[in-house]
């Protein structure tokens, strides 16, 4: 063959764009076959042989520096069990030998000493823009340099030497979620508030007003607790963790010849359960602890007295003490510390616990802002994305999924266990960090940004359970109903990751999960990302969380309100096309707060300037 090239598409470069040929050499058979024996890499089993038309002028030649080096890259990268070598006389340059046409004779001749070369190391930095390697190595070291998101932040960055602060979402002001012992945290800035320490009033208001309220309406929640508590030996003596949802200590001392106690870790809590029992007529004693419910020390004290009877055979311990993501309100911990209490105390009565056993579940998910009215709103989706936010980085945040209108949403594969406590042998618990890589299979087209979380509770053939109505299966105990959204007050927890991924049916979606008892679930996809947001796209970092745009979930709960995006383009509207007719010119229109500015480009829509 006079002229022979092989063809390849540089792959990064949008597809069809970019091509490379290189030359390439192969036999061809009488009847005209080519036949290639050239070793081929093992990921490219095939290559587009192609012949010019027009016949080579190129002659043999010296190859240059960059020649060899791209040679020499090449054969390491197709090839890497050959080892490539250089000459040691010369390594600027490696001659191609020449066609031999005459032998030489061979003589006793002294070789002349090699000639002086010019140094062209110093040469070495220059970046050639059309060596592909050096593009490669540029993007490399991008990668190492971008900082790590996920659960690599936790495990391998500088040793934290103080607790992370309570996420803002506690005290009412954004929606970040996960820390330690949540509850706890909100006990002490109740009692702070009550005796004049801080103001925080209305946020707490806030806080534990939805919290009594959406807990005392969630039927199924309140139907778990009642026929679990029915189970319990009428003889049996119940220690109850918390307040809780208020009616589960009520059923607690209705039960004729009750023997129970409830510790709680606020005095106004504490307070408030005393004045709900005497107004209902019942008796409970009650307890404050002085630190949390995690204190083995302080718990054995305030139980020595009720379990000093050696009469007492089973001791039943009853929590609510959950959070979306099931661990930030510390019900391990406070159950593992309960239990050794009691058995330090009673060491052979049997000890259960309502409820027993407890398991927390995730699904990839796909959550996705696409149009809100005339508005297209996916730039938005950036800011979900954990390399945008730091405390999305850090939290999980609670999302009612069965509540998210004008959103892409679905659950992209079935649910994962991540973990499971039964509680009954809390003495086996360890609180150590657990990593595992989590692999989750793809059921549904979709792209996923998020994983979704939720947990279920059993006891005795008894179950409740925080799975939405959207990943219900027939293998689920519960099932969806056809009634309005039911809004309990545990929420799913969601995690964003650190970009969005396309994905397939059959295909796997590996996610590195840290996980500690005392703490949280925190979540690192593994494998690379379709889209990720642009190392520049950064959410506001400002002293007071609530002026920071967006705050995770409440600005994405605005997008999801088409109603009232409706009433105020109408008003605004209105307002624009009056003040137009009146002044017959444009009109200016003062946007005060940024929200989500769409209601500034309402108002440019209809022609104004706005500021």
């Amino acid at each position: 063959l006079d002229n022979p090239w092989a063809v390849f598409e540089r792959l990064d470069r949008p597809s069809g764009a970019a091509f490379v040929a290189e030359k390439w050499w192969w036999n061809s058979l009488p009847d005209g076959t080519w036949v290639d024996l050239t070793p081929r890499p093992k990921d490219c089993p095939s290559v587009l042989l192609v012949e010019t038309i027009t016949p080579s002028t190129s002659s043999r030649r010296t190859l240059s520096v960059n020649d060899w080096k791209i040679y020499s890259q090449l054969l390491a990268r197709r090839h890497p069990e050959v080892k490539v070598k250089t000459s040691s006389r010369n390594p600027q340059a490696l001659p191609v030998p020449a066609p031999v046409t005459q032998p030489r004779p061979l003589a006793q001749e002294k070789a002349p000493p090699p000639k002086k070369t010019l140094d062209y190391s110093k040469w070495d930095a220059i970046e050639d823009s059309d060596e592909e390697e050096v593009e490669t190595n540029r993007a490399d070291q991008m990668r190492r340099d971008m900082p790590t998101v996920g659960v690599k932040d936790l495990a391998e960055g500088r040793p934290m030497t103080k607790q992370p602060p309570i996420p803002d979402y506690l005290a009412g002001n954004s929606g970040g979620g996960g820390a330690t012992n949540c509850y706890t945290s909100l006990c002490r800035l109740l009692d702070k508030d009550v005796a004049g320490d801080n103001d925080q009033s209305h946020s707490l208001s806030q806080t534990f007003g939805k919290s009594f309220r959406s807990a005392i309406l969630d039927v199924e929640r309140q139907n778990f607790y009642r026929d679990a508590i029915a189970k319990v030996d009428s003889s049996s003596f119940v220690v109850i963790l918390g307040i809780g949802s208020i009616l589960p200590m009520l059923q607690v001392a209705r039960r004729p010849k009750s023997q129970a106690v409830l510790l709680e870790a606020s005095s106004v809590l504490s307070s408030l359960a005393t004045s709900i029992l005497e107004a209902n007529k019942l008796k409970l004693e009650v307890r404050t602890l002085p630190k949390s419910f995690d204190d083995e020390a302080s718990i054995k004290d305030f139980l020595k007295p009720f379990l000093k009877s050696k009469n007492i055979s089973e001791v039943v311990i009853v929590t609510e003490l959950f959070a979306p993501d099931l661990l930030s309100s510390g019900v391990v911990p406070a159950s593992v510390a309960t239990h050794a209490s009691v058995k330090s105390l009673l060491p052979n009565a049997r000890i259960k616990h309502l409820p027993r056993t407890v398991e927390l579940f995730a699904s990839p998910l796909e959550l996705r802002s696409d149009r809100l009215g005339a508005f297209d709103i996916r730039p938005f989706n950036m800011v979900r994305n954990t390399s945008t936010n730091d405390k999305a980085d850090f939290w999980w945040w609670p999302v009612r999924l069965d509540n998210q209108p004008c959103t892409n949403m679905s659950i992209l594969g079935p649910e994962q266990t991540l973990c499971g406590f039964d509680l009954d042998r809390s003495g086996e618990i360890g609180f150590d960090e657990v990593r595992r890589i989590v692999q989750f299979p793809i059921a549904t087209k979709g792209r996923c940004n998020s994983v979704a979380m939720w947990w279920s509770a059993k006891y005795e053939g008894l179950e409740y359970s925080t799975r939405p109505a959207l990943a219900q299966t027939k293998s689920s105990n519960t099932s969806p109903t056809k009634a309005p959204p039911f809004r309990p007050e545990w929420k799913q927890a969601v995690h964003y990751l650190a970009g969005e991924t396309s994905v397939f049916v059959g295909d796997r979606l590996e996610v590195l999960t840290s996980l500690t008892p005392r703490f949280t679930v925190r979540m690192m996809q593994q494998g690379p990302f379709s889209v990720e947001s642009p190392p520049w796209v950064q959410v506001p970092n400002m002293v007071k969380g609530s002026a920071t745009l967006p705050i995770l979930p409440y600005h994405f709960l605005m997008l999801t309100d088409k109603h009232r995006l409706e009433v105020y383009a109408e008003a605004i509207r209105s307002a624009v096309r009056k003040q137009q007719k009146r002044l017959g010119r444009r009109v200016r229109v003062l946007d005060a707060g940024a929200g989500l500015g769409l209601l500034g480009m309402t108002a440019a829509l209809e022609g104004a300037d706005v500021w």
